[in-house]
């Protein structure tokens, strides 16, 4: 638990900046994703060696979005909820926070060589994911206002991130000047403390008081049954090591910023998405410390 609180005390800086002088976040969000993320992305792959680890996350993290999706399926048909919110609730836990928070979550908990991992697993579990489910997913719900394979597919391969991670496979293949490296890794360091300060102002719970039961299902499936379910899978098939320990907190990361505004600007129920998005940023700084415990 202990390890947690600088990033929690990052976010609450965040939060209290905002209150007293204003919300500067989408100034520092892209700072961060058109400048540090992918210089940070750049640098990790850049070093990485390729192994079955990879491989493992990356399965890993398609079996969260299998387990998000089929738990989706079962409670909202056990509590009858709209088509709307149901698909809403998937788009919640299918797509995770897990490159601000889940990057910041797996350096603080397992130090900077298991990023590497995690930033594989973003992009195959959820940046690749997405592109290919959410039109699917936003368009059986509102079928007046469907998001197009084209639209999502556009700003994923034009997003930075994803561009620099295409960048740093290619860069494996020549050798970085030593004052290259020496910029990146600084500019790397900016990654953690920019972001986790940007999530604090945006955090709100101005949604959660329509919407309680609903948040609070999203959330048991998003914090707590995905992570343990790809846990327990992958104690009956892999050795537990730090591949496993990486998608199982990346797995546990709150809902995605991105698949809700897409999803909310899709026409789905607004205030169980931004709920789900606040109060799980919120009590993910609880949920992963037990689930780090957990696994050991």
């Amino acid at each position: 638990m202990l390890q947690v609180l600088p990033i929690l005390a990052i976010f609450l800086s965040g939060y209290i900046f905002k209150r007293f002088r204003g919300d500067i976040s989408d100034a520092l969000v892209d700072f961060a994703v058109y400048f540090v993320f992918p210089v940070f992305i750049i640098y990790k792959i850049h070093f990485l060696e390729f192994d079955a680890s990879i491989l493992k996350v990356s399965f890993l993290g398609i079996c969260a979005f299998t387990f998000g999706i089929v738990f989706t399926l079962i409670v909202t048909k056990i509590f009858s909820i709209n088509k709307n919110s149901a698909a809403m609730i998937a788009i919640s836990v299918a797509f995770g926070n897990t490159s601000f928070l889940g990057f910041a979550f797996v350096q603080t908990y397992y130090g900077e060589d298991a990023l590497s991992l995690a930033i594989f697993y973003d992009q195959i579990a959820t940046m690749i994911l997405i592109s290919i489910f959410a039109p699917i997913i936003i368009s059986i719900a509102h079928e007046e206002q469907k998001v197009s394979f084209k639209q999502v597919i556009i700003s994923i391969v034009t997003f930075p991130p994803t561009v620099a991670f295409v960048i740093a496979i290619i860069s494996k293949l020549f050798v970085l000047p030593n004052i290259v490296v020496d910029f990146f890794q600084i500019i790397s360091k900016a990654l953690l403390p920019l972001v986790i300060f940007a999530v604090g102002m945006k955090f709100s719970l101005g949604f959660i008081h329509s919407k309680k039961r609903d948040i609070a299902l999203t959330l048991l499936i998003k914090l707590i049954l995905v992570p343990l379910s790809v846990y327990f899978l992958a104690t009956m098939i892999f050795e537990v090591d730090l591949s496993v320990k990486v998608a199982v907190i990346e797995a546990a990361m709150p809902p995605m910023v991105l698949g809700t505004v897409l999803a909310v600007r899709a026409g789905l129920d607004k205030d169980l998405g931004l709920g789900s998005l606040g109060v799980g940023m919120i009590l993910s700084f609880v949920t992963v410390p037990f689930l780090v415990w957990f696994i050991g």
